[in-house]
């Protein structure tokens, strides 16, 4: 905007206008109201000279509005768009301004917040090592943090774009540029659009900006090729790649401007430096031990060998502070270098992967990529592992139960050798098909339960009928702890109570219909785990037995285990035989005492004896060199290149008579140095052979080489 606010009283909003021409600079003042029966004289929409309120002339505009009436340090937010539009003439330009606007608005109405669009851009590091190059990002936890947890109004981070650039200076947008990947959350949102103006067709569609695989964030991208120009990525050659972080708005997904600032990085092709060694490979994956067996799966694959410490590293488990729940959806997962004590990684979000795991949402630190995934929370299995004949022999295993050491019993047949036989289902009156295993866990932990048929027996409560019925039932319910079958110090008797289907409460039998067998089926069954001692199964027992029914224990336990039924399967309707014993598995998650361990491979670097090896690989090249000077930004920029050189050296380059033609000297950390084919008074050196000696004082070494150069006219 052009011109001023004209200080002019604000008791009511005006509209002015900047003359040009003869009436230059002086301010044309209209009311707004743009009424023609109150304010006749209002602007009603001609002030571009189609009507009889101002002539023809080039327009400066600027509006005021008011009154504001402050207190003092009370403050108002004052807030300003401009817009502009792009089309293929002027009338298609004025449409999609027009249809940028109305975006806008109905953003801003929607929240205010919503119309900062840019999320932060993402920290890059490249790393080269031979032909392949790493992009990692996902070095600083900070910056992840900052675009990753972005949150503001509906608009939230949803992925990154890498692209290779034509130059240092070329913008995303570029047509030169080549987008080599997008990576995004995984959350069903595939393809992110937005309103364009398609010069096409003459109008404003909504069109794709960004699609992505929906398969989980990835922080790193292994480049093997120059995608430019579809060809290997040369050692010596610099190329110019960039990160971009984008954002998806959940309640107007077609407002503009999704795309964070690239961070370019511009990177020399190199091997290994001088004296350098790697002792694993690009992509290796190092063997993780734990001290427990578990279902959690920790992968971690080398993704720089230059920054790998050869530490030890531990991978341990918390929990919220104020989380009191059995659930472990609270968990978080942390890296800690055992060498050095450091906590390099804290309170990682814990992915859930499915029956089969997928890589997703790596973390990155000290070279490495970390997956740490936990399984989704069910049941692997319900097996009857004994009998009245005690632990059930090998021979009565099946194939589902056999992992376990038992015999499935989930809607399937108990042992032959059973007194009685019986399955095990969840109750469902109607469409029991749709049934599955996790049906009957409704709060699951990383603890294995057992259903126990003992002589004792235990107290049931119809704690789903009227009227606190009771009873003494022949079976007990434990959980037996992080799969520590044989250690018994950590069972737990839990609680057992559930509903008669309508039928007896206070007598545990078989009256419920069986929709899988269509037979009979016991009472449902409930089970509760204790949170502390006044939810103790003994708690529980004294409650209910003496009549008091305070349940107090109701509040300081919690459901672990819910809508289980016996099924008959013999037409034998009785309860099992004391000795039965079913264990309940559940995925194996995490743990405060769980623990994975890992060491990282060593990074040898400026040995001395390996530097002075290395002085034989020392070379230049183009050699020859031609006149077309084919590795230079263009025609008239020539230079050769001398690769695999130490921090500090000398480099003389004498002609065929044995005259110094120039001396170069290098100290800095690359192992390239260029020369320009200037003699030591700046001027182009001629066609011929050169000898090139370069010296390294730290090393006690030297080097000669020959060149051929062969300039142009």
């Amino acid at each position: 905007m052009r011109g001023y606010l004209p200080t002019y009283d604000l008791s009511n909003p005006m509209f002015w206008i900047m003359e040009s021409g003869p009436n230059k600079g002086k301010p044309t003042r209209f009311p707004l109201s743009g009424d023609p029966v109150n304010d006749p004289g209002g602007i009603q929409g001609d002030v571009d000279g189609a009507g009889n309120n101002v002539g023809p002339g080039s327009r400066r505009f600027a509006g005021t509005l008011g009154p504001f009436r402050l207190a003092p340090d009370q403050s108002k937010d004052i807030v300003v768009a401009v817009s502009g539009g792009i089309g293929s003439n002027n009338r298609t330009a004025i449409i999609e301004l027009k249809e940028i606007n109305d975006i806008l608005r109905t953003v801003y109405d929607k929240n205010p917040s919503q119309m900062t669009f840019t999320p932060p851009s993402p920290a890059l590091k490249a790393t080269p090592i031979g032909n392949t190059l790493v992009l990692n990002w996902g070095w600083n936890q900070q910056r992840l943090r900052e675009i990753e947890e972005f949150r503001l109004g509906a608009l939230r981070f949803e992925g990154y774009n890498v692209y290779q650039l034509p130059s240092s200076q070329a913008k995303v947008s570029d047509p030169r540029a080549v987008k080599i990947a997008t990576i995004d959350v995984k959350d069903g949102v595939v393809t992110v659009n937005a309103w364009r103006y398609i010069s096409e067709v003459g109008r404003r569609l909504i069109v794709p900006l960004f699609t992505g695989p929906d398969s989980g964030l990835q922080r790193h991208l292994i480049i093997r090729k120059d995608y430019l120009h579809n060809q290997p990525l040369y050692l010596g050659s610099t190329y110019y790649f960039a990160v971009t972080a984008y954002e998806y708005n959940e309640e107007y997904p077609e407002a503009p401007g999704y795309e964070s600032q690239p961070t370019i990085v511009s990177v020399t092709m190199q091997g290994a430096k001088p004296g350098e060694r790697y002792t694993t490979d690009l992509n290796n994956t190092l063997e993780v031990q734990s001290n427990m067996n578990s279902d959690i799966v920790c992968k971690v694959i080398v993704i720089d060998p230059r920054a790998t410490t050869g530490h030890d590293y531990q991978i341990f488990f918390s929990r919220d502070s104020d989380s009191t729940s059995v659930n472990y959806g609270q968990w978080g997962w942390n890296l800690k270098d055992e060498t050095n004590g450091k906590i390099v990684l804290s309170n990682q979000q814990l992915h859930v992967f499915n029956d089969h795991f997928e890589p997703q949402d790596e973390i990155t630190a000290d070279g490495l990529a970390l997956y740490v995934q936990r399984p989704e929370k069910r049941i692997k299995a319900i097996v009857e592992i004994a009998n009245g004949n005690g632990p059930l022999p090998e021979s009565q295993w099946d194939d589902a139960g056999a992992p376990f050491h038992g015999n499935n019993v989930w809607r399937d047949m108990s042992a032959t050798s059973d007194a009685v036989r019986f399955s095990l289902t969840a109750y469902s009156p109607n469409n029991w098909w749709n049934m599955k295993m996790d049906s009957v866990l409704s709060a699951p932990t990383s603890d294995d339960f057992e259903l126990r048929f003992t002589q004792r027996g235990g107290v049931f409560l119809w704690w789903d009928d009227p009227g606190n019925q009771w009873a003494q039932v022949p079976f007990e319910i434990w959980d037996v702890g992080y799969g520590t079958y044989k250690d018994t110090t950590d069972d737990v008797r839990c609680i057992t109570g559930g509903f008669s289907g309508g039928q007896t409460p206070g007598v545990f039998d078989f009256l419920i219909e069986d929709v899988c067998y269509m037979g009979k089926a016991s009472d449902v069954i409930d089970v509760r785990k204790p949170l502390n001692e006044k939810g103790s199964y003994a708690a529980f027992a004294s409650d209910v037995q003496s009549g008091r029914f305070t349940m107090d224990w109701w509040s300081n336990s919690q459901a672990v285990l819910s809508n289980l039924i016996i099924c008959e399967t013999d037409g034998n309707p009785t309860l099992l035989e004391a000795g039965t014993v079913v264990r309940f598995i559940t995925t194996k998650g995490p743990k405060e005492d769980l623990k994975f361990w890992f060491k990282a491979p060593e990074h040898i670097e400026n040995n001395l004896e390996l530097a002075k090896k290395d002085v034989e690989k020392i070379n230049v090249f183009p050699n020859p060199f031609y006149a077309e000077a084919q590795l230079g930004p263009n025609g008239f920029v020539r230079h050769v290149t001398f690769n695999h050189l130490p921090k500090h050296a000398i480099i003389r380059i004498f002609d065929l008579g044995g005259h110094q033609v120039c001396k170069l000297e290098k100290d800095d950390a690359s192992q390239f140095f260029s020369w320009d084919l200037r003699n030591s008074k700046g001027n182009p050196v001629g066609s011929g052979l050169y000898v090139v000696h370069v010296e390294m004082p730290e090393l006690g070494k030297t080097k000669n080489l020959k060149l051929m150069v062969v300039m142009g006219e």
